[in-house]
């Protein structure tokens, strides 16, 4: 298990807390190159300084900030120019917001950071990302709420503003997005996403949700460690053997079903085609 990461490139958004962190420490302790990227660069150092002390291995640093297009690009080309290719990209940096909230560009800021960003960042990186490589990307069982995706107004919200409704469209997408990568690209790169479980992480301490926060912190001792929230991350970066359940949906290091809007192949292609469409980018074939 340890053997097939070993020296391996890995990158980690959101890696300078909670499940990112753990995932990053855990990874580095298997022998891989871990590189964390997030925006808030005195933290991402702090944080890569201290991964290095309990690991006794280097950590990457990478300026990103998966709301903006122009920041992502910038990312993706100096990783590029540092590392030259990936074996296990983990998008896994996520926000939970009590407003409606935008970026530059006017695009409603959970949809762009959970899942455009981190599509434009894969698209990017796909190239370069090994044949054998992984693509592992941190849902929720929150995905399972939506009874319906409206493609067409992914960048909007229409009507009241519910941070749990649109926090689950967002990851809906990001299962959606491991499952018609794994239809577009049966050779490989293979991709995953997964449930971490109810975790006591930084975005449930102090995120940008007052009454979920609250919520979240009456039943901390109920929650799990970003340790035991990381473990099926991991698995799906390390196990051997996983290329049979390309595309799946995991929880407890296990295949579970997902939003039967999934199984909606054509729903799929929209949301591929719409995210193309949005961010400029055209994936590349492989």
């Amino acid at each position: 298990m340890g053997r097939w990461i070993a020296e391996r490139k890995v990158l980690v958004t959101g890696g300078y807390s909670g499940i990112g962190r753990a995932m990053a420490a855990e990874l580095a302790r298997r022998g891989a190159e871990v590189t964390i990227a997030g925006r808030d660069l005195p933290r991402l150092d702090a944080v890569a300084a201290e991964l290095e002390d309990e690991t006794g291995f280097r950590i990457g640093r990478l300026a990103l900030d998966l709301a903006s297009p122009a920041s992502v690009r910038a990312a993706a080309e100096r990783y590029l120019e540092t590392h030259g290719v990936v074996d296990v990209l983990l998008l896994n940096a996520g926000v939970f917001l009590s407003r409606y909230t935008t970026n530059d560009l006017g695009w409603e800021l959970v949809m762009a950071t959970n899942h455009l960003g981190h599509f434009l960042l894969a698209g990017l990186l796909l190239p370069h990302v090994r044949a054998d490589g992984r693509i592992v990307v941190t849902a929720s069982n929150a995905h399972e709420f939506p009874k319906s995706l409206d493609v067409d107004r992914l960048t909007t919200w229409e009507g009241r503003y519910r941070q749990m409704a649109v926090y689950a469209r967002s990851k809906l997408a990001n299962v959606m997005f491991a499952a018609e990568f794994a239809r577009r690209y049966p050779q490989g790169p293979t991709a995953y996403s997964f449930h971490p479980g109810y975790v006591w992480t930084r975005m449930a301490q102090d995120g940008d949700a007052p009454l979920a926060g609250l919520i979240w912190r009456l039943q901390r001792f109920r929650l799990r460690s970003p340790e035991e929230g990381a473990a099926t991350g991991v698995h799906l970066a390390t196990e051997p053997d996983l290329e049979p359940l390309t595309g799946r949906y995991f929880f407890d290091s296990r295949p579970v079903p997902w939003n039967p809007l999934v199984d909606d192949e054509a729903l799929r292609r929209r949301l591929w085609e719409r995210s193309e469409e949005l961010v400029e980018l055209s994936y590349p074939t492989r």
